[in-house]
């Protein structure tokens, strides 16, 4: 067993299932979620998944904190990201400076964060706005697009194009006939706001929606794994350094 300066690593690798050396405590499991109570992360994400490691890289000594600050990265389900994380190691003695710790001592303690339960309104808000005015363009246009080339066959004077117009007199005015209801600018709006929100709807249901147990051509598939996610993505956050 040997000391080493927390200055002088570069980087630290962590992985699951594996333990810490120990001299003065007894070793300690090298990944260690702390679920809820540790600052910025969410309840019951733990038991979610466990990254298999974790790769930590010395970023420097910060004199606010007084510690040297890590950038850790690793990979984990979509739904999933770290939360604050906190490289901990043995201090070589109990007594003796901060920065002299045993080699091969570190762990990191971690958290998880569920992004599903901390969805980014301000964007679903942006979304369904530009969908709003999306839909109500289109119904517009096709508005004007069937209207426009309905009273074009029906022609000027009536349903028939080529009836002569009556004589007008002012005396002799023909009554007019009530126009039947066309959708307008308003109606248009509406019709694009629904559309938005079904659009919306369809995109949240999209994104959660696994494999039936038949394809479009009635054959049988093998059901899908059961877990949080089967899509992975690089994560990253940064953290100090404690002793113990």
């Amino acid at each position: 067993m040997s000391k080493v300066h927390l200055s002088e690593i570069s980087s630290l690798n962590f992985e699951a299932d594996e333990m810490t050396t120990g001299r003065r405590v007894p070793p300690v499991p090298q990944l260690q979620c702390v679920e809820g109570g540790h600052k910025g992360g969410d309840r019951d994400t733990c038991g979610q998944y466990t990254p298999e490691s974790v790769h930590c890289e010395n970023k420097g000594w910060d004199a606010y904190s007084r510690s040297v600050q890590w950038s850790c990265t690793t990979a984990l389900p979509s739904n999933l990201k770290l939360g604050k994380v906190r490289v901990n190691c043995e201090r070589w003695s109990e007594h003796g400076p901060s920065d002299e710790v045993l080699s091969g001592s570190c762990a990191l303690k971690y958290s998880l964060i569920d992004t599903a339960s901390h969805p980014d309104s301000g964007n679903g808000t942006a979304s369904t706005f530009f969908g709003v005015i999306f839909f109500a363009i289109l119904a517009i246009i096709l508005y004007n697009l069937f209207c426009g080339r309905r009273g074009a066959q029906t022609g000027y004077y009536g349903d028939d194009g080529n009836a002569p117009p009556p004589p007008y007199t002012p005396h002799n005015k023909q009554p007019q006939q009530q126009q039947p209801w066309r959708p307008g600018f308003w109606t248009g709006l509406g019709v694009g706001g629904a559309g938005a929100h079904l659009y919306d709807q369809w995109q949240r249901r999209d994104s959660h929606s696994h494999f039936d147990d038949h394809d479009s051509f009635g054959r049988h598939n093998s059901p899908a794994p059961v877990g949080p996610s089967h899509t992975y993505e690089s994560t990253t956050s940064y953290g100090g350094t404690d002793t113990r």
